[in-house]
C-alpha cells in the first residue's frame, strides 16, 4: 500500500512530502524516519480509477504520529481571587478561638476573638455571595 507522508527533514527543516510504499501506517513512519524527515501526517493514497469520480474527496482520516506534541490546554483563571477572600475569612473564623485561649481567657482577649469570628464568617459569606454573583 502506498502512503503520502508529509513533514520536514530534521536537519534543514525544509518541508517534504513523499510517497512510500509501506504495509501499514507504522512501517511508512519508520522510513520516514530512516530517510530523516520529521512526520507530520500520513494519509493513504488511492488511486484514482478505484474512486468513483462522485466520491472523489480529500482523505479526512489522516495518521497523528505516535510522537506528535501534547494538545495545549488552557486553563481558567477565574474565581482565584473569590476562592481566596473565603479562605481569608474561614482562617480568621476557625483562628478565633485559638486567640482566645492564648489570652487566658481576659475580657479583650474575648472580644477579639470573637471579633474575629464574626468578621471572619462576614468575610466568607460575602466572598461566597460574590462567586455564586460572578459564576452562577
Amino acid at each position: 500500500m502506498q502512503f503520502q507522508v508529509s513533514g520536514a527533514f530534521r536537519d534543514s527543516g525544509e518541508d517534504v512530502s513523499v510517497t512510500v510504499t509501506a504495509g501499514d501506517y507504522l512501517e511508512a513512519e519508520r522510513y520516514a524516519h530512516r530517510l530523516g524527515i520529521m512526520v507530520l501526517r500520513i494519509e493513504p493514497v488511492v488511486p484514482a480509477r478505484a474512486v468513483p469520480p462522485v466520491e472523489r474527496q480529500p482523505v479526512s482520516h489522516a495518521y497523528e504520529p505516535s510522537y506528535a506534541p501534547p494538545k495545549v490546554q488552557t486553563i481558567e483563571h477565574t474565581g482565584k481571587s473569590l476562592k481566596f477572600g473565603m479562605l481569608v475569612g474561614g482562617c480568621m473564623a476557625m483562628g478565633s478561638p485559638f486567640g482566645c485561649l492564648l489570652q487566658d481567657g481576659e475580657s479583650t482577649g474575648v472580644l477579639l476573638a470573637l471579633v474575629l469570628f464574626v468578621g471572619g464568617v462576614m468575610i466568607m459569606v460575602m466572598f461566597r455571595l460574590l462567586a455564586w454573583w460572578e459564576h452562577g
